[in-house]
């Protein structure tokens, strides 16, 4: 009473990271590495936001998580504009407990990539984005 109120304290685990990719990716490796994430670290991954450039795509995919919950993907109307135009690179934003950036850009990456190799299983269930 009467005194200022002390922020809760944060664990030493829990950090932010962004991750970048220039080229467009795959939706089913993103989908699928995401996937993999919520079921096996869903606790680790406490939020997530990401704007994706989706390979056969004009518009950026919109994604967002809550540790196992995904919002369903929408797409944008248009790209946000960079110096040069339209900026079409792919960001992600992560807020995790104990969760390493390298691990999941590793993730990221190598399921976008069988995705393309054609070598990644198709799921389904997968949703496709749809348009906002």
């Amino acid at each position: 009473l009467g005194g200022k109120a002390k922020p809760p304290p944060h664990d030493d685990h829990i950090r932010s990271f962004g991750l970048t990719f220039d080229v467009p990716l795959e939706w089913e490796g993103v989908s699928a590495a995401l996937e993999m994430l919520s079921a096996f670290r869903a606790k680790q991954l406490l939020r997530m936001k990401a704007i994706v450039d989706v390979h056969g795509r004009d518009r950026p995919v919109v994604l967002h998580a809550v540790q196992h919950v995904f919002y369903p993907p929408a797409e944008l109307a248009a790209w946000p504009e960079g110096e040069d135009g339209p900026d079409r690179r792919s960001r992600f934003v992560f807020i995790t407990d104990g969760l390493e950036e390298e691990f999941v850009r590793k993730l990221l990456e190598d399921f976008t990539h069988a995705a393309a190799a054609g070598t990644l299983a198709a799921n389904p269930e997968t949703q496709t984005p749809h348009r906002a």
